[in-house]
């Protein structure tokens, strides 16, 4: 069993699809075992986005990140990391698969 993180971003609060979401998870059998609405503080996105600290987009993706509430979930299952990979689909949302969760 592997345990892995999930970000609801903005977006999906702003929206009010997170129910949809988190019932895509569930239904591939994916176990929710932790799960809370937060606001992003620059500590956490800086943390969480090092590795983009450097790029001339990074201010906007911390902007983007902190418009609103997110929620934050610890997934756990079998492969469960490639499992959220699949489901979620690629990160650019328009080049993402249909019937993927970036995708729909």
């Amino acid at each position: 069993m592997e345990i892995t993180l999930v970000i609801l971003k903005p977006s999906a609060v702003q929206r009010r699809i997170m129910g949809e979401v988190i019932s895509r998870f569930e239904k591939k059998g994916i176990q929710i075992v932790g799960m809370k609405m937060i606001e992003l503080t620059d500590e956490i996105l800086n943390e969480h986005y090092a590795h983009l600290a450097g790029k001339s987009f990074f201010s906007r993706i911390k902007a983007g990140m902190r418009n609103s509430p997110v929620v934050v979930m610890a997934l756990k299952g079998l492969d469960v990391v490639n499992v959220v990979r699949k489901l979620t689909g690629i990160t650019n949302g328009r080049e993402a698969q249909p019937g993927t969760i970036r995708g729909d």
